[in-house]
């Protein structure tokens, strides 16, 4: 173990580690051997993994860490510290990764020589980011002489925290205001966790704390006021004289209709201003942040007052549960045969809608803290890691166990914190760039998981700290369209078109008259389209006997796939490549009459032969490890084989293949007349899928559309293309995103190197793609990163890939990109 020591006294420590390690090569003058080496010859553009297989959590390697560095397509080498000592090769990399916590707890694998070579890596520019955040064995002393070389740390005793806060370096835009704290509250209130306590008669106010989510915010049901509940005032002082813009983070539950907010800046007047909230905007962390205008303050004082809330009654709402006690959700309630089977208010036992009984506390409505920002302030832009986030946002996690770290040093900037705690640390070290995370527990399905807004801070973090140029394939920001239960008429798929969707449609076929069909047909032949048999009319199943939970009859299942390829063969219209069955339900029996088809991708969320609401397949990239249940609101995304009970012939014969973001809304996209809420969950959603490098989908079912005015999809999928623009979105079919995913999961970059003085860039590829794939090659000049895509033809076996980025004029500095 070392001692902790403060960082300005880091040179004199570097007499023992790192001149032990410049002392074995000879070099005693400060020049550091990956200056001196790689500057000749070419070094690795790859990551080198520091495991210890004898570790108590090299498992977390295996479950939670390395699924990601797959599936963003991340060239990696595992070195097992146990088995392997640790040598002055390993600044040769553009990055060392410590893969999981405890990587040395006895200090028996890493020597201070082999911590010297660390190091001096990251001194002579290799980057680094360290998920091992047991770092102390006392919360006194450092664990890690490289660490502290790097970092500086002084401990403390490890924490448990909840939730992640993102933090601007530069300064957060303007100033909260906890109306949660006891200073900043009128009436003063005690927290509880007691939901009991949330009382809809008895005109109180209730300070809530819900833990798995750790944001606090004050309580009251819409209409209490009707009860004697007062005015609550969130309030500041010491404020510094000026015109503000004023946000304020507001409960936002899917489980109520969206609601009106009133508020005012005067006790007679508490429902002066209003805005309006909509329902579902924050997913599974209830709060959302919304503009209340501007407020000047002349005497350094603010103050808002609450105290009422309506709830929106002429607002189609789609999100569950079905609230049928406020008429907006007629329309769903003149048509239930519209719910989509995964959705939660159907009953798989009675093959029913269910309507639950509606409690007040439904009709709850919060305020958690009040933002200002001074008018014509200019904002310093969010770091690269973090650029995905804003400064504020607060993201809900389970509990997590903290690195326990105490007063930072100077110069390590903190990017986002949990609690009291910092989350994700940055810093640079010589020529190196350093990432420290505060806690891997988040990506277990168990505190978080994949598919949450967390998953960018992954490779955002690799890419900001590897030194470039630096390569990996993830994935494209392809967008896609997936409607499920759709009898026709298309006329909602030109309008798509328009857009540049090419939708894939999931038929009732038996619903379908002659001319949807052959509208139909026209725009499968044009590319505008896929379609496939989802089942043959909405309680009639085609893949599974859904009635009686079971694989139909091999005869039955025959005379079912006869009948449809009759069908598609009559109206001309082309079977797609990708299938989804009715409810996700394929029996074992299914993949013959699928292969038959020319079949090569699904979407299913069991193993086949199960039905829905059974544990959820253990496919990759992120579920392979981990149970749950098909049918929970997790947010998933696969891209894997999935393998056939007893049919072992259709082994590697069938992709599963999905994206859908179920935490956002609850399901599905789930369009309607509500513009702006379709627009904003629209767009939620697909930011989410790119954020974190999978196929984003917008995916819902066709009585929603059908629903939905013309004019009104029109403003929808208009405002969620404006949205996006910024991602530089590419359309494409869900057969052709399917078969590029499963091109990128069978194959990966084996090596990358690049040689300083010629500029040139080379990697090998292994594997096998059917199609052309690309890869991310990031660049940096000027402290600004940019990334080009490289175009990489079909290939068996191994491909090589060069590129002529230029000569390393500076560290960072390189020329544009050309392919060779």
């Amino acid at each position: 173990m070392y001692s902790n020591l403060p960082r300005r006294r880091r040179a004199a420590w570097k007499g023992v580690a790192l001149f032990l390690a410049l002392l074995s090569l000879g070099l005693t003058d400060g020049v550091l051997p990956i200056a001196a080496s790689a500057q000749g010859s070419a070094r690795s553009a790859g990551i080198i993994v520091l495991v210890n297989d004898a570790s108590p959590h090299f498992s977390d390697f295996q479950r939670l860490v390395q699924p990601y560095l797959d599936h963003f397509g991340m060239p990696y080498s595992l070195h097992n510290v146990r088995t392997t000592p640790v040598g002055p090769e390993i600044g040769t990399h553009a990055l060392i990764l410590v893969g999981h916590r405890q990587l040395d707890p006895a200090g028996t694998a890493l020597d201070l020589v082999e911590q010297g070579y660390i190091s001096a890596g990251i001194n002579g520019g290799t980057g680094l980011v360290n998920l091992d955040n047991d770092l102390s064995p006392d919360g006194k002393s450092a664990r890690y002489q490289f660490v502290q070389d790097i970092w500086g740390f002084a401990y403390k005793q490890p924490a448990i925290e909840w939730g992640v806060t993102f933090v601007n370096p530069e300064g957060g835009p303007g100033i909260v205001i906890d109306c949660t704290d006891d200073q900043h509250q009128t009436p003063v209130l005690t927290t509880t966790l007691d939901a009991e306590a949330l009382d809809p008669t008895d005109g109180l106010w209730v300070e809530y704390a819900y833990p798995p989510r750790g944001v606090k915010a004050v309580f009251a049901d819409v209409d209490e006021e009707d009860h004697g509940l007062p005015a609550m005032r969130c309030y500041a002082s010491d404020i510094p004289n000026g015109t503000y813009d004023v946000s304020a983070s507001l409960y936002t539950d899917n489980r109520r209709p969206s609601m009106r907010y009133y508020y005012g800046y005067d006790a007679a007047n508490p429902k002066e201003f209003y805005v309006d909230a909509e329902s579902g905007s924050g997913g599974e962390d209830r709060f959302t942040d919304y503009a209340l205008g501007t407020v000047s303050i002349a005497d350094g004082t603010f103050e808002i007052y609450a105290q009422d809330a309506d709830l929106f009654t002429a607002t189609l709402t789609t999100t569950y549960p079905l609230l049928d006690l406020y008429a907006q959700d007629a329309a769903l309630m003149a048509n239930p045969e519209i719910l989509p089977l995964g959705d939660p208010r159907f009953d798989r036992a009675t093959q029913q809608v269910s309507y639950p009984t509606i409690t007040q506390t439904l009709t709850l409505f919060g305020w958690s803290s009040v933002r200002l920002t001074e008018v014509g302030r200019t904002v310093s832009p969010m770091p690269y890691i973090t650029e995905g986030h804003w400064a504020g946002e607060w993201i809900g996690t389970g509990s997590m166990t903290m690195a326990g770290l105490g007063p930072l040093p100077a110069d390590v900037t903190v990017l986002a914190r949990s609690g009291n705690d910092p989350f994700l640390l940055s810093t640079t070290y010589g020529q190196g760039r350093a990432v420290q995370w505060g806690s891997y527990d988040w990506m277990s399905h168990l505190v978080k998981g994949p598919m949450r807004p967390l998953d960018d801070l992954v490779w955002r973090s690799v890419v900001w700290a590897a030194r470039k140029p630096f390569a990996m394939q993830g994935m494209p920001p392809f967008l896609t369209m997936r409607v499920d239960d759709v009898p026709g008429p298309f006329g909602w798929i030109e309008v798509a078109n328009e857009f540049g969707y090419k939708p894939w449609v999931g038929l009732f076929y038996g619903d379908l008259g002659p001319q949807d069909a052959a509208k139909l047909s026209d725009l499968v032949h044009a590319g505008q389209a896929t379609a496939s048999v989802h089942a043959v009319h909405g309680d009639t199943f085609f893949y599974y006997d859904d009635a009686q939970q079971k694989d139909w009859p091999d005869a039955v299942m025959e005379a079912n796939f006869a009948d449809a390829t009759a069908w598609h063969t009559l109206r001309n219209i082309p079977i797609s490549s990708y299938v989804v069955p009715h409810a996700y339900e394929f029996g074992t029996n299914a993949f013959q009459g699928l292969r038959d088809w020319g079949v090569e991708f699904v979407a299913t969320m069991m193993e086949p032969g199960t039905p829905y609401g059974s544990p959820w397949v253990q496919n990759g990239p992120f579920r392979r490890y981990e149970t749950g249940n098909s049918s929970s609101g997790t947010p998933l995304y696969y891209a894997d084989w999935i393998q056939v009970p007893g049919r072992p012939e259709f082994d590697g014969q069938f992709f599963n293949c999905a994206t859908e973001i179920r935490d956002d809304g609850g399901y599905e996209w789930y369009p309607s007349n509500d513009v702006l809420s379709s627009i904003g969950r629209g767009t939620r959603h697909a930011m989410r899928a790119f954020n974190s490098m999978a196929i984003a989908t917008l995916m819902t079912h066709g009585p929603f559309i059908d629903l939905t005015d013309a004019d009104n999809w029109r403003a929808i999928l208009q405002g969620i293309t404006a949205n996006l623009a910024p991602y530089n979105v590419i359309h494409v079919t869900m057969d052709d995103a399917c078969r590029y995913a499963r091109a990128v999961t069978t194959s990966h970059i084996a090596s990358s190197s690049f040689r300083p003085l010629t500029g040139d860039m080379s990697l090998v590829l292994a594997g096998t793609t059917d199609i052309p794939t690309m890869f991310y090659l990031f660049t940096e000049s000027a402290g600004a990163i940019q990334s080009a895509m490289v175009e990489v033809p079909p290939f068996e076996g191994t491909t090589q890939v060069s590129v002529s980025i230029g000569p390393a004029t500076g560290h960072y500095l390189f020329l544009p990109v050309v392919i060779k």
